[in-house]
């Protein structure tokens, strides 16, 4: 009996997800807040909250709901990286380092997190740091081409999220993922 509820509310979700990726982070972000008194433990919710805050600039608030859902689910690679894109855009590089670096622990196959990290380290001036994360996307890159979907999933999970873009690695011209960072990919060419 309490499957249909929760069948409900994950469609809500899917459909608030669905509206962030459109690029409406405000229209979002009120489903999201619509959401939180039948599913306060959801640690999806809760990340996807935070990362429409954090397009907001809302950074105390998208930081609480962020920290939320890896208290939920520490293992969560992707609230991972919302924190350190949250860290990144604050101007707080080594606790974005820090995400980044746990994130690519956790989801070791993600290209988007190795890009990411890449990205901090040139910024930060760490060029062989940089050099050897980009690397190492480029190798998880080209092993997921070819790979069967369901590691294309663990790859790139903003992209078998509800509307995600299918296969397409963030970053590249396929990919409509919103939060991706401005210059993550642009700025290595």
């Amino acid at each position: 009996m309490s499957a249909a509820p929760e069948q409900g509310t994950a469609q809500r979700l899917a459909q608030a997800m669905r509206v962030h990726q459109s690029g409406d982070a405000a229209a979002a972000l009120a489903l999201y807040r619509a959401l939180l008194n039948e599913a306060p433990d959801n640690a999806t919710l809760h990340n996807f909250l935070g990362m429409a805050q954090i397009q907001q600039q809302r950074f105390v608030e998208g930081e609480a709901h962020v920290r939320r859902a890896l208290e939920l689910d520490p293992a969560y690679a992707e609230a991972w990286n919302s924190l350190g894109n949250l860290y990144r855009l604050a101007g707080r590089p080594e606790e974005a380092l820090d995400a980044y670096q746990q994130m690519t622990r956790l989801a070791p196959a993600a290209v988007a997190g190795w890009v990411n990290l890449a990205d901090l380290h040139r910024q930060m001036g760490h060029r062989e740091r940089a050099l050897s994360a980009l690397a190492t996307a480029v190798e998880r890159a080209e092993a997921a081409r070819d790979a069967p979907a369901d590691f294309r999933s663990r790859a790139w999970p903003h992209c078998t999220a509800p509307g995600g873009c299918g296969t397409a690695p963030r970053g590249s011209t396929a990919c409509r993922w919103p939060w991706t960072p401005g210059t993550a990919t642009r700025a290595w060419r």
